[in-house]
């Protein structure tokens, strides 16, 4: 798991960078990186480089770290409408249907 502020991860963010400025229309450079800073709860980052590999052609993992990080900030709508089968080729997977499940979930309850 990924610290905030150590060397190593200024060392692991600058090499995911590195990745997508050498391959831009990469997915898995994108899906990396937005990993990286939904690691670091940098939601907004992350939301922008999930949505990146999903429009050069991610696979199930970036639908899913989008829908997450909508999730974390509270956007369960925008969150199940990434997964919704008009605009996820995989929501018939298994872990996305559970995902969305723990959406649906997570939204009912009252924030505390």
């Amino acid at each position: 798991m990924f610290l905030g502020g150590t060397h190593d991860d200024e060392e692991r963010r600058r090499c995911y960078i590195c990745a997508v400025e050498l391959s831009p229309t990469s997915p898995d450079a994108h899906e990396r990186l937005g990993d990286y800073y939904d690691l670091l709860n940098q939601y907004d980052d992350a939301e922008n480089e999930y949505r990146v590999a999903i429009a050069c052609g991610a696979g199930v993992e970036s639908y899913r770290g989008l829908a997450s990080v909508l999730a974390q900030q509270r956007r369960t709508s925008e969150a199940l409408a990434v997964l919704d089968e008009d605009n996820c080729p995989f929501s018939d997977d298994m872990l996305i249907r559970q995902l969305k499940a723990e959406i649906r979930t997570e939204g009912a309850r009252p924030n505390s």
